[in-house]
């Protein structure tokens, strides 16, 4: 027997090397991305890290930024794995808002900038606002509830244009006074003896009537400094659609990581510029989603933001 009809007698069979190859090829793939993932990390703790070994005074306190989280497994995901790291290696102080529905996010940012207007008119007049580091220190009771100081932070393009337009509406209109209550009519004693029989009358969460259209105006602007804005890339890998993005992310999350990573350092390092309204109401476009499923006004919430030059002007960005 020949040397080579010896070697062919030892290798495996066809089906065997094509299953080894494969198995081999994609092990080592995933091994090449790990390693180097390991390495995006740890250089972006270190630069990170430079804040935080900062030497501060004892009676000063992080800066402390507010993340708005999209309700979705992916957006919960990006922000443990790629985003909170950078937060906690540059001591980053910061609060997770994480809607239960979509839509929720514009209506917490209103609320926020309407609180501040609602703060502001408390004030003695002739009152200017200042950035007061020491507040936090302070009883939390007397501790203002809006701060200019605290970052916007929107994680995906859809929380990115619910923060926009909760911003655009908070500033440009006034809370509306609250709706009138209605007297409850006592019930007589035949109504009390029927049973309880189920109604097809729905509920009042299914026959709620839309909010009414706000005033908006550019007399209701606000004197104080409006927050600082920041945006990170988020992308919706849910369901079929998102299958094959899932798959591709699995062996290039270095890639995924450098990138969310480096605009998560640009929020910690807080170094700002002026917003552009005719191009950042855009960012992350080509990432919005639209569920089916979703109520009208909750598509709505996804729908593209045009922000006016005079909110702009009050407006800056992490950059």
């Amino acid at each position: 027997m020949s040397l080579l009809q010896s070697l062919k007698s030892r290798l495996p069979s066809r089906n065997w090397c094509i299953f080894l190859g494969t198995t081999s090829t994609i092990t080592g793939l995933a091994i090449y991305d790990k390693y180097h993932l390991r390495n995006v990390r740890k250089e972006l703790d270190q630069k990170a890290a430079i804040l935080a070994n900062e030497p501060m005074q004892t009676w000063e306190v992080p800066r402390k930024v507010k993340v708005y989280v999209a309700p979705t497994h992916w957006a919960r995901y990006w922000f443990k794995q790629y985003i909170k790291p950078v937060f906690d290696s540059a001591a980053l102080d910061y609060e997770v808002v994480e809607p239960k529905a979509a839509g929720q996010i514009h209506h917490t940012v209103r609320d926020l900038i309407w609180t501040g207007k609602d703060e502001q008119r408390a004030l003695p007049p002739g009152h200017r606002y200042e950035p007061n580091p020491y507040a936090a220190l302070g009883n939390p009771l007397e501790r203002p509830k809006y701060s200019a100081d605290e970052g916007l932070i929107a994680v995906g393009p859809n929380a990115w244009r619910e923060v926009l337009r909760g911003l655009k509406e908070g500033a440009l209109a006034e809370r509306p006074p609250p709706a009138a209550v209605t007297p409850v009519e006592p019930t007589t004693n035949a109504d009390s003896e029927k049973t309880d029989a189920p109604s097809d009358t729905p509920n009042d969460e299914a026959t709620a009537t839309p909010e009414p259209p706000l005033e908006l105006s550019e007399h209701n602007l606000p004197s104080f400094p409006l927050p600082q804005l920041g945006y990170i890339t988020g992308r919706n890998q849910s369901g079929w659609t998102g299958f094959p993005r899932r798959v591709y992310g699995w062996f290039t999350e270095r890639d995924t990581a450098r990138e969310i990573g480096e605009e998560a350092l640009k929020v910690a390092f807080g170094r700002v510029r002026e917003f552009d309204v005719d191009h950042d109401p855009s960012l992350g476009s080509k990432d919005v989603y639209v569920n089916k499923e979703w109520s009208e006004e909750q598509k709505k919430s996804a729908e593209s933001v045009e922000i006016p030059r005079t909110v702009g002007e009050k407006l800056y960005i992490y950059n």
